[in-house]
């Protein structure tokens, strides 16, 4: 009886498994080009890789100002620079929020699956009790011994671990 617990436990969870992937790839293959480009935006700029490029050539632009072997297109105190990044910030923030709320819509149908799945169903729940009480006997029929000593685990206790109610 304790298997067939399990395998229909098992069951339920591959469908869970493969309806979230079904949901997470048509999720992704529906995708309009504005969410596309607001994920592309928000994964470059949330990358090393532009915070390193920006600062070298933020750092770049403040000394070829400063030293000025050519011209002062931008003179301290950067005012051209400081509007450039104001720009930058002010479209950087809504289409990174546009990405993150897409991605928050797309967890929101994973927990609403995951609570239909696991909680909803009263006749699963029973059938879930049962095979996590199988699982306890069996531990405690199996004689287990646990460490006493995580560190080392050399010391092991004579006792069986106390079974769960």
């Amino acid at each position: 009886m304790s298997e067939d617990i399990a395998h229909s436990v098992e069951d339920l969870t591959g469908r869970n498994v493969a309806t979230i992937a079904q949901l997470e790839y048509a999720s992704h293959q529906h995708r309009t080009l504005g969410e596309c480009v607001a994920d592309g935006v928000a994964a470059a700029i949330g990358s090393w890789t532009f915070i390193i490029t920006q600062s070298v050539l933020l750092a770049l632009w403040m000394v070829l100002n400063i030293i000025a072997w050519i011209h002062h297109w931008d003179p301290y105190p950067f005012i051209l620079l400081n509007l450039a990044l104001s720009f930058q910030a002010a479209f950087a923030g809504p289409i990174i929020m546009m990405s993150q709320n897409r991605q928050t819509r797309q967890a929101e149908q994973r927990n609403r699956l995951d609570f239909r799945s696991i909680y909803w169903p009263s006749r699963s729940r029973p059938k879930f009790c049962a095979c996590s009480k199988a699982v306890l006997v069996r531990i405690r029929r199996s004689d287990l011994r646990r460490p006493t000593d995580f560190g080392t685990g050399a010391e092991f206790r004579s006792t069986p671990a106390r079974p769960v109610d």
